[in-house]
């Protein structure tokens, strides 16, 4: 017994190391899938994948109604819209907003003791419109750099959030540059200009739906994209190896005796298999 017990040993600590391994082979990404893009000319978001990412989002969203619904919460009629900066000015003392609204940026007014800042979803508005205003804006503009991909790619993003119509969420410091994956090249800049934008007041509203919320559509899909809301959906997905484009081999400069005759080798990156497993984080957005 005490032959065998070296024997276990190494069995045990080789198991973990190939159990780790492939741990380590699971990559982590967060992507921006921009529902606005589906069906445009060169664009990543294709019409399969949103239909996934619907059905998910519509799964949550009902079970979450439910549950509401259980807790017997009180929802109310109206609209969200998303904060992206407070601005200086008031109209008749009502703070005044920087918003994602009705598939656009625009400016609210919200009249109440409620304060927000960037970032927020608001509670749901009585909302209507109020002519234009004009205010200073500023935009990120990305410049990707062309790469070898035979294929377009989704927006990467790894902690900077989700811009909306090109517009940084303002938290106080001017707006966060959302930062992207090592492997995406990108230039990004700020530009700063004067828009006109529709204008908007609202107050938050009292009407209490006393059916409670309507259950998942198409249209409240969209309708909440355009307002400013953002859905995450993480899947688990087998994707191409970008380094052998799934060809399993890639040639190598190794000498003989450490390579193939045809001057190849296994991918490094991929072990050969031509496809790696990655954890996905779709954020869904307008």
């Amino acid at each position: 017994m005490k032959n065998l017990f070296p024997l276990i040993l190494c069995f045990l600590v080789a198991t973990f190391a190939i159990a780790q391994s492939k741990k380590n082979d699971t990559q982590d990404t967060t992507e921006v899938f921009r529902v606005s893009k589906v069906g445009a000319r060169g664009a990543a978001e294709s019409r399969e994948l949103l239909m996934d990412l619907y059905a998910e989002v519509g799964k949550e969203y009902n079970a979450n109604i439910e549950k509401e619904s259980t807790a017997q919460k009180v929802a109310y009629q109206g609209k969200q819209v998303r904060i992206l900066k407070v601005l200086k000015e008031t109209e008749n003392g009502a703070p005044m907003y920087l918003a994602a609204y009705n598939g656009e940026p625009s400016v609210v007014a919200i009249a109440g003791d409620k304060k927000f800042k960037g970032g927020d979803l608001t509670p749901a508005l009585k909302i209507r419109a109020n002519g234009q205003h004009e205010t200073k804006v500023t935009r990120e503009i990305v410049e990707r750099a062309k790469n070898n991909s035979p294929e377009p790619t989704l927006e990467k993003s790894s902690g900077g959030g989700v811009s909306f119509f090109g517009i940084p969420i303002d938290t106080g410091g001017g707006g966060s540059i959302s930062s992207n994956e090592v492997e995406e090249t990108v230039t990004r800049r700020r530009v700063t200009e004067v828009k006109t934008m529709p204008k908007y007041v609202a107050t938050i509203s009292d009407e209490v739906l006393n059916d409670g919320p309507a259950k998942f559509s198409k249209d409240i899909f969209v309708d909440s994209l355009k307002n400013g809301n953002v859905y995450s959906v993480k899947r688990k997905e087998d994707r191409r190896c970008q380094n052998c484009r799934g060809f399993q081999r890639v040639t190598t400069t190794l000498p003989v005796g450490l390579r193939d005759p045809d001057g190849k080798m296994p991918c490094p990156e991929c072990k050969g298999i031509g496809n790696k497993p990655w954890n996905v984080t779709y954020q869904v957005a307008w």
